[in-house]
């Protein structure tokens, strides 16, 4: 059995997470992990990005978050999504402790290389303004030693 970790992926548009996770899971047995992700909701409904969409699609995966944790069998919980700040996350970590929370960063890169491979269609403005945002400090002070660094492979 595993030790129970919550893997934060964050990364913008196009960086690779949902790639990560799934070479991650590939090898797990069925049931032992859960990958959450706003993703799916538009994979699922065939949805284009916009602001209201993708509130549900956090809410949605918000609750899936809690029934993964909630779930005993569930050694492995993956939450792929943008995270641009700690704010952002504010109630997707409800009642989780600190100590099973492993951070996975894709470090930005131009807004062209994300609008490039979105393949959510998100658009450019969109992508600029996440840039600008994304904030590095706060994620490293709150989970310290259980940050990693990951970089975009590609063009």
């Amino acid at each position: 059995m595993l030790e129970r970790r919550v893997i934060l992926v964050r990364g913008l548009p196009g960086s690779g997470k949902s790639t990560w996770v799934r070479d991650q899971i590939k090898d797990l047995p069925e049931g032992s992990y859960a990958w959450c992700s706003n993703d799916h909701y538009f994979e699922e409904t065939g949805l284009a990005w916009t602001e209201e969409e993708w509130r549900k699609a956090r809410a949605i995966t918000r609750e899936k978050v809690e029934r993964a944790y909630a779930d005993p069998k569930v050694e492995r919980i993956f939450i792929d999504n943008v995270h641009l700040s700690l704010k952002t996350i504010s109630g997707l970590l409800n009642g989780i402790a600190t100590a099973d929370i492993q951070v996975v960063e894709f470090v930005p890169k131009t807004v062209e290389f994300h609008h490039r491979r979105t393949v959510h269609n998100v658009p450019y403005g969109t992508i600029k303004q996440m840039i600008k945002e994304w904030d590095r400090i706060s994620f490293k002070r709150r989970f310290g030693y259980a940050h990693t660094w990951m970089y975009s492979q590609g063009d």
